[in-house]
């Protein structure tokens, strides 16, 4: 059953493992979980280290080291960054279309999950739907009247 299995690491205080850890406990109560495996590819100052979130029939385990094959996702980034994306400190869209974090694989399910587990917001970049990522406001133009249309 959904919801019943406790993740595989304790959490550690403030490091990536906690905020995994967290992950687990939400993704295991996502109608949409897939089974699979998500790689988390992290660069910091202690240097690259490989996590692994794997799901399998509704449940879901958190594993540290690497892997040959990525699954279902990959993604990549900063340490300090995708810590502060599964906290909810930073807007995941907005990190992602400014090259902040990258992702392999199957986007839609990545989107679809990240909506579901409330890591995602809004689909268009969080931004108000005329509002460029660069803060500036986008233009409508109009569609071109075709003569002799009266």
């Amino acid at each position: 059953m959904k919801g019943n299995s406790k993740p595989s690491l304790p959490p550690r205080g403030g490091s990536i493992d906690s905020s995994l850890n967290k992950l687990a406990q939400r993704m295991e109560r996502a109608p949409i979980l897939k089974d699979g495996r998500i790689a988390f590819r992290l660069s910091g100052p202690s240097g690259n280290e490989d996590w692994f979130v794997e799901s399998m029939a509704g449940k879901v385990r958190v594993m540290p080291g690497e892997a040959e094959a990525y699954g279902n996702l990959e993604i990549a980034g900063k340490v300090s960054r995708i810590k502060a994306l599964l906290e909810g400190e930073k807007d995941m869209a907005r990190v992602f279309l400014a090259g902040g974090v990258r992702v392999k694989g199957d986007l839609t399910y990545a989107e679809d999950l990240a909506k579901q587990i409330g890591l995602l917001r809004c689909p268009a970049a969080g931004l108000p739907e005329n509002q460029g990522v660069h803060g500036k406001r986008s233009r409508a133009v109009p569609a071109r009247r075709r003569r002799g249309a009266d």
